[in-house]
């Protein structure tokens, strides 16, 4: 069956698309990191408006932020099947992401050897992180490594590309038509859903991913080609240490 041709939105209808990206990847975000905020910044605020579920809920993050994340993207991809104009090729883009293969395994030993260089760093020559944290999982706790392999990839990264990747270039292409522009935008709301963690090192770690998955979906428009780029430098930034702070356990917390 042929896709209906794409047409952009105008007059309202291009003002409610702009609204509707400022409330799904500003504001949303905004309102579930004030919600884990450990030091309770807009606690009385979203109290006074009715939000005490929320704030409930957020008392252990990971009560919010999975199922949460999961349930959007089922109501996305339910969105995007439905919709005449979307290429459900996108969802998956099998013969895609093995030509693109290569070219992900190249650039990740020189990038690895950056991410590893920063978690000794932080943790040997700063107070930032512990001595023992650079490839503590690893060494201390293999089984729970084990587990983030299996469950990691699955339930986190490949969610966040289709919420991140997917839906929003084929939702929001439209007002960000320069490709640039498209994909450095992408890669700042990737980086903002992360404010939840409340620390930098989350928001310069994501921006610099979602810059490098941006440009992996932009290419091939296959989410699981920028999935499973997702998957490896998300696995091996937990096994550095650096994973601490994208981890929903440390929100308020001291590093271990």
């Amino acid at each position: 069956m042929t896709r209906p041709p794409r047409r952009d939105p105008r007059g309202l209808a291009r003002a409610w698309r702009w609204t509707e990206w400022a409330i799904l990847y500003l504001l949303l975000p905004a309102l579930i990191a004030a919600a884990v905020d450990p030091a309770a910044r807009l606690h009385a605020v979203m109290h006074a408006i009715g939000l005490d579920p929320v704030l409930h809920i957020a008392e252990k993050p990971g009560r919010l932020i999975f199922p949460l994340l999961l349930g959007t993207t089922a109501i996305i991809i339910a969105a995007l099947l439905l919709d005449r104009s979307f290429d459900k090729s996108q969802l998956w883009g099998f013969q895609r992401t093995r030509r693109d293969m290569p070219r992900v395994l190249i650039f990740f030993p020189a990038n690895a050897a950056l991410l590893t260089a920063a978690a000794w760093w932080l943790a040997t020559q700063t107070p930032v992180l512990p001595d023992d944290a650079f490839f503590r999982l690893p060494r201390e706790r293999p089984d729970l490594m084990i587990l983030i392999c299996v469950f990691y990839p699955v339930f986190s990264a490949y969610p966040q590309e289709i919420t991140h990747r997917v839906f929003y270039f084929h939702r929001y292409q439209c007002l960000f038509p320069n490709p640039t522009a498209m994909l450095v935008v992408n890669a700042m709301c990737f980086s903002w859903m992360h404010a939840l963690f409340w620390n930098p090192y989350a928001l310069g770690l994501t921006l610099a991913g979602g810059l490098l998955f941006a440009w992996t979906y932009q290419r091939t428009r296959a989410a699981l080609a920028a999935g499973i780029e997702h998957a490896i430098y998300g696995l091996w930034t937990f096994a550095t240490g650096l994973g601490w702070f994208v981890y929903a356990g440390s929100i308020g917390s001291p590093p271990p």
